[in-house]
């Protein structure tokens, strides 16, 4: 199961704007016929492994193809710079060093974690609402243009409340995170004419090795503070890590995959310790298998195979990557790969989400033109959560 979920991880993840909930909710969808040949363990295995997989392919599209998921948004900035002068593997290399470093702490320290995560969750569960008003109030502020991130936080809130809410839309979060976070760059890059230059397959550290440990304590923290908390994705926890010192740009992407594969793990100890799935994958699990202690440490076990495993493959498809887009047309790619998106996005949520996906599109180039944050466009899944809680 471990091994099929990373077959099927390193396709969805290399697969532009294909988003690890998407892939949860087709498993979930077809769980019937799937329990009728696996036990619920090897159900909840296939997908934890084909998560921590996707997270670690994922890298490869957002940095060669300016297509960032929800979780990488805010990496991608450093990783494009990066791109562009030629070190493309090694922006890779950093973050898929990081999610490796983040899962070997998260994992030693679950047990204390656990603990912890339920004594906070019982002292903030009632302000939940408050503070991801706060943590949106936070992340404005530190705009210079703080009018136009607060436009651009109510636009996206209001079209996630009328997506979210809709009956007659199936997988809203496609087209709503594959236009506002993936189409919409890739079309900026079309219009600016990026070209890619000759890149280089060295990943050695450069300079001194001391920044590693106080990165990933921050990166810790971070997720800790964030992780657990519903509408908060990997990019929050990025930019509160990146809000305690300047950071150069190898220590963002270290610090981006450390809190993605930090919350994958802190997502199982919230569902082993206050029954809250915060997640797509975990909430695929908990509908299939009740977790207990046994259950919990056969998947950490299975996480951890898949993290070996995953991060062999992701800096091997990187090389390939690197090598292979100096030689390719880099505007037919980007034209290729919007035009699978809106197929997908047609097969999985019809002429309704096509529509919903252009919406998000142009939503998704206010940030861009206007140079905020594009981490602002989350408020798409934080204004509904907020609205849940409260009414």
């Amino acid at each position: 199961m471990i091994v099929g979920g990373i077959l099927v991880g390193v396709v969805s993840g290399l697969v532009p704007g294909v988003h690890i909930n998407l892939v949860a909710a087709l498993v979930v969808s077809f769980s019937s016929v799937l329990l009728q040949w696996l036990s619920p363990l090897g159900a909840a295995l296939f997908i934890v492994s084909l998560s921590v997989t996707h997270n670690f392919l994922d890298f490869v599209p957002s940095t060669y193809l300016a297509a960032p998921s929800a979780e990488t948004c805010e990496g991608v900035l450093p990783a494009h710079r990066l791109l562009r002068e030629g070190k493309g593997h090694e922006a890779v290399f950093f973050s898929v060093i990081g999610m490796v470093v983040g899962l070997v702490i998260s994992a030693i320290m679950f047990i204390p974690l656990v603990e912890g995560v339920k004594v906070v969750y019982k002292v903030i569960e009632r302000f939940i609402p408050a503070i991801l008003i706060m943590v949106v109030g936070i992340l404005i502020f530190r705009e210079e243009k703080k009018l136009i991130a607060l436009l651009v936080c109510l636009l996206s809130g209001a079209l996630g409340l009328v997506v979210l809410n809709a009956k007659f839309l199936d997988d809203p979060l496609l087209p709503l995170l594959s236009g506002m976070f993936g189409i919409s760059g890739m079309i900026m890059s079309i219009a600016e004419g990026v070209k890619i230059q000759k890149q280089s397959t060295e990943s050695d550290f450069e300079g001194k090795k001391g920044w590693m440990l106080p990165a990933s304590v921050k990166a810790l923290v971070a997720s800790c503070a964030t992780s657990f908390l519903p509408g908060l994705s990997g990019s929050h926890s990025t930019l509160f890590a990146c809000s305690f010192s300047k950071m150069k740009e190898r220590e963002v992407l270290f610090v981006n995959g450390f809190v993605n594969a930090a919350s994958i793990m802190i997502g199982l100890i919230a569902l082993f310790a206050i029954k809250k799935a915060r997640n797509g994958a975990v909430v695929a699990m908990s509908e299939l298998i009740e977790v207990d202690a046994g259950i919990m440490l056969a998947l950490v076990a299975g996480v951890l195979i898949s993290c070996g495993v995953s991060a062999w493959l992701a800096l091997r498809v990187s090389k390939m990557f690197s090598l292979w887009i100096e030689k390719v047309n880099y505007k037919k790619v980007c034209f290729s790969v919007i035009a699978l998106v809106v197929a997908l996005t047609f097969v999985v949520s019809g002429l309704w989400g096509v529509f919903v996906l252009g919406i998000s599109v142009f939503l998704g180039f206010l940030p861009l033109i206007t140079k905020v944050n594009r981490n602002h466009l989350m408020c798409v899944l934080i204004v509904p959560v907020v609205a849940y809680f409260l009414f």
